[in-house]
């Protein structure tokens, strides 16, 4: 194909692409081209969820706000389109195209998207935001020597509110179907992860438990729990409020972690000071007690998935009351 024309004459220029070359055309669902390294897809995804359905706009649009105020590092200017100037014309023109693909879709005759490795976009991100929430298809052309990364770290440099970046990261993990969650006590860390697991974090966030109780019929923790049980209900009789400074790693779970873990771990660790949840509903319950920030301390508010788990956030007069009724739960 020829991509002038179909292409951003920015991109390709800046990018130095050899517009002689006759590149292939994919199809594609827009939804695959969701990843960890294109966060901000995110925040344009749920701003047409919140149009279509109607939802009130006061939040969504103060994120979407924030996010391009980082992007563009508060000028509002989208390289390549300088009359998109201001957060009112990045409104105005999204509003324009979120009509006309629900109606047209993605035209390849007029617009194709660049993708680079890993599968994230270099262009075009309102129009796949748009795209995967409608689910439709659309038309790429690879470019694997390029590559972006506009993740969660990126917008933490970029100053944007942790809310925001809690958010984004929590309705990526109801987005994607490759993410893990891994929670390890920060006096077990070594120096750093293996090179293999390190690359595969796109998000970290520091949290404090008071005790965690592991239950039988959880499946997606560590091996055996009889002594793990045994161990912390002595302690709990003793030290219950004692807090334990965590990190919690989301992970593109693209390797096999668990046997990565093991190796890393210090031995006596392996079996009860590490928390790997995979992607289920159980995962998910775990990211949003995390990174909700609306929970707040007196909420009796419990989230159960499956049976398999119970998180709580317990007032401290009714920890005695509610320790026998619930066997897994988290305090900050």
């Amino acid at each position: 194909m020829d991509i002038v024309g179909v292409l951003d004459k920015y991109f390709y220029e800046r990018k130095n692409i050899d517009v002689s070359k006759d590149y292939p055309v994919e199809y594609v669902e827009a939804k695959e081209l969701i990843v960890a390294t294109r966060i901000d897809l995110v925040a344009k995804i749920k701003y047409v969820e919140y149009k279509e359905k109607g939802y009130d706009l006061t939040f969504i649009k103060k994120m979407y706000q924030a996010h391009i105020e980082a992007f563009s590092l508060g000028r509002y200017i989208e390289p390549g389109s300088e009359e998109k100037n201001s957060i009112t014309k990045y409104f105005d023109v999204f509003d324009s195209l979120i009509e006309n693909i629900k109606k047209n879709g993605v035209d390849e005759k007029i617009s194709v998207i660049p993708v680079g490795s890993d599968n994230s976009i270099l262009n075009g991100a309102h129009r796949i935001a748009t795209a995967a929430y409608f689910g439709l298809t659309v038309p790429i052309i690879r470019f694997d020597h390029l590559s972006a990364n506009f993740g969660p770290e990126f917008f933490k440099k970029r100053l944007l509110a942790t809310k925001y970046l809690d958010y984004l990261v929590n309705e990526f993990c109801k987005i994607n179907l490759n993410v893990a969650l891994l929670i390890v006590p920060k006096s077990c860390l070594k120096d750093e992860f293996p090179l293999i697991i390190s690359k595969n974090i796109f998000y970290t966030k520091e949290i404090s438990l008071d005790m965690k109780f592991f239950n039988k019929k959880t499946k997606h923790f560590v091996d055996e729990f009889s002594d793990v049980n045994e161990y912390l209900v002595k302690t709990f009789e003793k030290n219950f409020y004692t807090k334990i400074k965590c990190i919690a790693y989301f992970i593109d779970e693209t390797i096999d972690i668990e046997n990565c873990l093991k190796k890393y771990l210090q031995e006596e660790f392996e079996k009860d000071t590490f928390l790997l949840v995979e992607k289920n509903n159980q995962m998910l319950s775990l990211a949003y007690f995390l990174l909700n920030r609306k929970n707040n301390r007196n909420s009796l508010k419990s989230v159960i998935n499956d049976g398999y788990i119970a998180v709580k956030r317990i007032k401290r007069n009714s920890i005695y009351k509610l320790k026998k009724l619930y066997k897994t739960f988290f305090q900050r």
